[in-house]
């Protein structure tokens, strides 16, 4: 029970660590510190930093994914998810917990950056099954590819909270994406007019 549960406060501690400092300036140091385990501890349940940032990762990539999905969940139509999707606020200065990945080192180490791109994965074929959802249903031009607009609101939404940080500005990142409320209204729009 002791030894789980110090996994657990170093994990706890690591998934805490990675979002207010990122990877690279987290040591392990400070995850031994936050999370009130000693070294041998750190070592018994982990080969490494890398290790320990991996497992924490991929929690918190399944518990964004859960929070994602939620989104898409229910009665509501293919075009009203996309839009709650794209409508929900955020915070630009803090950033995305996982977008904030892509201009770390650990990008380019396959085993530590498998659930930041695992989780990138899944919201872009999520949301492109919905745009198909919703061609299908002719709620949507069927002109335009789904994957393709799919990976642009995708890259709104990062590019918004990367604007936000840049810019100290929290509300940035939602005025990227309310730009892209009014695109897809206007690809709504226009599949009504076509039909």
């Amino acid at each position: 029970m002791a030894i789980s549960s110090k996994r657990r406060d170093l994990i706890d501690a690591t998934k805490l660590l990675l979002c207010q400092q990122g990877f690279e300036a987290m040591s392990p140091a400070h995850i031994i510190k936050k999370s009130g385990a000693g070294q041998g501890s750190f070592y018994h349940h982990f080969q490494s930093k890398a290790d320990l940032a991996h497992h924490a990762l991929e929690e918190i990539s399944n518990e964004m994914i859960v929070g994602f999905d939620r989104m898409f969940d229910g009665d509501k139509s293919p075009i009203e998810k996309i839009m709650d999707y794209l409508k929900h606020p955020r915070d630009g200065v803090k950033g995305c917990k996982m977008g904030r990945f892509a201009n770390e080192i650990i990008i380019n180490n396959i085993a530590i950056s498998a659930p930041v791109t695992n989780y990138f994965k899944h919201v872009e074929n999520k949301i492109k099954t919905t745009i198909e959802d919703a061609q299908q249903m002719n709620m949507l031009t069927g002109e335009i590819n789904a994957n393709e607009l799919a990976v642009t609101l995708v890259a709104i939404v990062q590019g918004g909270f990367v604007l936000s940080r840049i810019h100290g500005d929290a509300k940035m990142v939602n005025q990227a994406t309310q730009t892209a409320v009014k695109i897809m209204q206007s690809l709504k729009n226009k599949a009504v007019n076509d039909v």
